[in-house]
C-alpha cells in the first residue's frame, strides 16, 4: 500500500511540474526579424535574398530551437542554425550527448542516400553497384573539372564496385553555368550516355567557353549527336523542363544543406578533403567499412 501511494505521489508530482515547452522563452516577432538580419549579414547573402523562417520547434526535452532558414533568391538556400535557451548564442550543431555518434551517422547517412536517390539522375557505371558517389557540380566551376576526371576515373576503374550519379548545382557567381546545366539536364531526359559526352565536353572546353558562345556551342554539339533529336532538345529548353530540373537538385543540395561545388556524397556520408585519388579510395573504404562518423 505505501508503494503504491509512493507511486501515486510521484505520477502527481510529475503532472504538475511545467513541461520544457512551457518554461522555454517563446520567440517573439522582434526576435525572429534580428534573427534573420543577423544571417543575412553572417552568411553575406546581400540585401535582395528572401531569406525567411520556415521553423523554429524546440529540440525535445530542452529549451533550444531548430532554425529552418530558407531563402530563393538570388538562389535557393536552406540553413539549419540552433539557438540557445536564452535566445542570446546561434551553433550550426548541437550534439546529444544520449545519442550514440556512430548510430547517428549512420541514421543521416541513411536519410542523405534515400534523399538523394529518390529522383532519376545522370548515371555512370554499375546501378547495383554497392558504393554510390553523388556529385554537385558546375560546368564552369575551375575546381569540379578535376573533381570530375578524378571520380570519373575511379568509377571506370571499378566497374562493377562504384557508380556516378550527378546533381547540377550551378552558381550564381558563374555567368554561362546555369544554361550549362539546364541544356545537360535536357540532354539528360533523352540519353544518359550523350549527358555524360556533353559533360566531359563542358569540362573540357571550360576554358573556352563564354556567355557569347555557350548557346552555340551546346547547340553544335546536339546536331552533332544523332541519338538527340534537336526538336525535342529544343523544347525541353522551351518549355522551362531543363530549369525544372536544375532547380529540382538545387532544392535538394539546399535541404542537405549544400552550397559550393563540388560536393560529395559516397552512400549518404557527406566528403571532405579530396584531393587526389588516394583521398577518395580512402573515403570509398571508410564508407564501406563502416569507419565513418560525421
Amino acid at each position: 500500500m505505501t508503494q503504491l501511494i509512493s507511486s501515486l505521489l510521484c505520477l502527481l508530482f510529475m503532472a504538475t511540474q511545467p513541461k520544457p515547452s512551457e518554461t522555454c522563452l517563446p520567440l517573439g516577432s522582434t526576435t525572429k526579424k534580428h534573427l534573420i538580419s543577423f544571417v543575412i549579414t553572417k552568411y553575406r547573402l546581400g540585401g535582395a535574398t528572401d531569406l525567411s523562417l520556415k521553423d523554429d520547434g524546440l529540440v525535445a526535452g530542452s529549451c533550444y530551437r531548430k532554425l529552418m532558414l530558407q531563402s530563393t533568391v538570388p538562389q535557393i538556400r536552406q540553413i539549419t542554425l540552433y539557438l540557445s535557451p536564452d535566445q542570446k548564442y546561434l551553433t550550426p550543431f548541437l550534439y546529444d550527448l544520449r545519442e550514440d555518434p556512430y548510430l547517428e551517422a549512420k541514421e543521416v547517412a541513411a536519410r542523405c542516400r534515400a534523399a538523394l536517390g529518390a529522383d532519376p539522375s545522370p548515371v555512370l557505371g554499375n546501378t547495383e553497384a554497392p558504393i554510390t558517389i553523388v556529385i554537385f557540380s558546375d560546368f564552369e566551376c575551375p575546381y569540379c573539372k578535376p573533381m570530375a576526371e578524378l571520380i570519373e576515373r575511379e568509377t571506370r576503374n571499378s566497374p562493377k564496385g562504384v557508380r556516378l550519379v550527378f546533381k547540377n548545382l550551378p552558381l550564381s557567381m558563374h555567368a554561362w553555368a546555369e544554361r550549362a546545366a539546364e541544356s545537360a539536364a535536357c540532354a539528360a531526359q533523352q540519353s544518359n550516355d550523350t549527358f555524360w559526352q556533353l559533360h566531359d565536353y563542358l569540362f573540357a572546353n571550360q576554358a573556352s567557353l563564354s556567355t557569347t558562345n555557350i548557346v552555340k556551342r551546346i547547340d553544335l554539339f546536339v546536331r552533332n549527336h544523332t541519338d538527340l533529336d534537336a526538336n525535342e532538345y529544343a523544347g525541353c529548353l522551351k518549355s522551362g523542363s531543363g530549369k525544372r530540373l536544375v532547380n529540382r537538385d538545387r532544392e535538394l543540395a539546399g535541404r542537405l544543406g549544400v552550397n559550393s561545388t563540388p560536393t560529395i556524397f559516397i552512400n549518404g556520408v557527406r566528403t571532405r578533403g579530396i584531393r587526389n585519388s588516394q583521398d577518395l579510395k580512402m573515403w570509398i573504404d571508410n564508407v564501406a567499412t563502416g569507419n565513418v562518423v560525421r
